[in-house]
């Protein structure tokens, strides 16, 4: 069932999701690194995150982070382990699958 709620504190119990979906959303997050523990907190291993954002841009208060890549991207979620299983970068976007093997 789909949720809606906060990216920083996640409506959902540790260990719900077998995926999750975020499209142009992350990239307005006012704390990322507390987004990146949600993610992870929530995401059950072997699960799935699919993210697609913006790069190479100026950051303002509105596109708060730029990633720049997808490496870039899953840096972010260290010392949790999201392995690549796909991506495409574009001059302006970048979206990526990821699984997560171990938090």
């Amino acid at each position: 069932a789909a949720r809606v709620g906060d990216m920083h504190r996640l409506p959902c119990t540790s260990d719900w999701a077998d995926v999750l979906y975020a499209s142009h959303c992350f990239e307005h997050a006012y704390d990322f690194e507390r987004v990146a523990h949600e993610v992870v907190r929530v995401l059950k291993v072997g699960g799935w995150l699919f993210a697609a954002f913006p790069v190479h841009f100026t950051p303002t208060t509105h596109d708060r982070y730029d990633f720049v890549s997808a490496a870039g991207f899953l840096a972010w979620f260290h010392p949790a382990r999201l392995t690549r299983l796909w991506n495409r970068d574009t001059p302006t976007e970048v979206a990526v699958l990821a699984r997560l093997e171990a938090k």
